[in-house]
């Protein structure tokens, strides 16, 4: 499997861009769920973990999933050099890791989906990972025209929250509702600053 990330994994927490949206989904995500503390969380499509290590210093336990080597390689390096025992790096797909069934209290992904082609499956195995009654909140872009990720080709361009809360209803979530939640600003293919907008989800295994 060709790595995506793996010219993009060294420099990639050098973009204040991206350490911006990862603390406004980890501040957005606590009052939702509460504290941390004692918690067991699962990061999905952790990239160098800047969302999944801010939970680290309360969580009972982290595990950040990915299937980048690149972003695993910065990440593993990340996680030594801040001596944290309770952090584990998962590589590989869902389906291919050994993840203990309803073992996680809370499920977290930024901006990971909309580089999942078949999202029924994906949250299928999500569901499966967490407690009962765990909580699931994600967060990526509002479907956009395809310039966010200029000439790059991926499987959504954005989504319309509306359509995906269905697709977790349909995988036995409920939800408890989206918002919009942040705005990414950033040079499109020509050089112009362009907005695009974030939401935020927010479920619940049934």
């Amino acid at each position: 499997m060709t790595d995506y990330f793996a010219e993009k994994a060294a420099a990639w927490d050098d973009n204040p861009v991206r350490v911006a949206v990862a603390r406004a989904f980890h501040k957005a995500v606590l009052p939702l769920v509460g504290p941390a503390a004692n918690r067991s969380v699962l990061d999905f499509g952790c990239g160098t973990g800047l969302l999944g290590l801010l939970f680290a210093e309360d969580a009972r336990s982290v595990d950040l999933v990915d299937t980048s080597p690149a972003m695993a390689k910065v990440l593993r390096g990340k996680i030594a050099a801040q001596g944290l025992a309770n952090v584990a790096v998962r590589l590989g797909e869902l389906s291919e890791l050994a993840l203990p069934e309803s073992s996680f209290d809370l499920v977290v992904s930024l901006n990971a989906l909309h580089h999942i082609t078949d999202i029924p499956t994906v949250l299928t195995q999500l569901r499966r990972l967490g407690s009962p009654g765990g909580h699931f909140v994600v967060a990526d872009l509002m479907a956009e025209d395809g310039s966010f990720h200029g000439a790059e080709t991926v499987p959504h361009n954005g989504f319309d929250p509306a359509a995906l809360s269905g697709q977790f209803q349909a995988a036995g979530f409920e939800v408890l509702g989206t918002c919009q939640h942040h705005t990414i600003r950033k040079p499109d293919a020509s050089g112009a600053l362009r907005d695009y907008p974030q939401f935020l989800l927010h479920a619940r295994k049934l």
